[in-house]
């Protein structure tokens, strides 16, 4: 009995070696392949930023980026922080807690994401001035649109940085 249990033992631990042993051919299979992979991959670059094309029918001078910035609005001595649904080149949709009058103009406080958190706290807002286009309630929040004035040099230049930092680009079909 001890014999046929030794040999059954020994036949268990060949077969486990063998499979080992392939398994490991594999494994170094595998890690030339990658190899071979990583030295193709060092010739592509990637660019992620998507095309924007205007729409059939599209009124906008320039695409929305459809993400969240954090906004200061100031409307004479009425002060607003809100937060944006969508922002352009040409201007921002707001969603806050006050309605604001739609004749007066805005001054707005724009805070662009960042690397870090520390970045984003000390960084100087793109201050811009506005008017506000059309104004609703939605639930129980008011939902404006506002369009921008002029643009400084740097004010666009930020939104720029800010558009390629969410990988979309700030105008129609440029691709750049």
């Amino acid at each position: 009995v001890l014999k046929t249990t030794l040999q059954d033992l020994f036949a268990t631990l060949h077969e486990s070696s063998v499979k080992v042993e392939t398994t490991a051919g594999i494994g170094d299979g595998l890690h030339k392949v990658t190899g071979k992979l990583n030295l193709l991959m060092t010739d592509f670059t990637f660019d992620h930023r998507t095309v924007i094309e205007a729409a059939q029918h599209e009124k906008r001078s320039f695409p929305r980026a459809s993400n969240r910035l954090l906004v200061h609005v100031s409307q004479e001595d009425v002060d607003v922080e809100c937060t944006s649904l969508d922002f352009s080149m040409a201007g921002i949709r707001l969603m806050m807690n006050k309605q604001l009058e739609r004749t007066k103009p805005l001054e707005m406080e724009l805070y662009l994401p960042q690397e870090d958190l520390k970045q984003y706290e000390a960084q100087q807002p793109v201050k811009l001035q506005g008017r506000i286009s059309w104004q609703r309630k939605e639930d129980d929040k008011h939902v404006c649109g506002v369009a921008f004035g002029q643009l400084s040099v740097e004010a666009a230049k930020r939104m720029r940085e800010c558009f390629r930092y969410y990988n979309k680009e700030a105008e129609f079909g440029t691709g750049k």
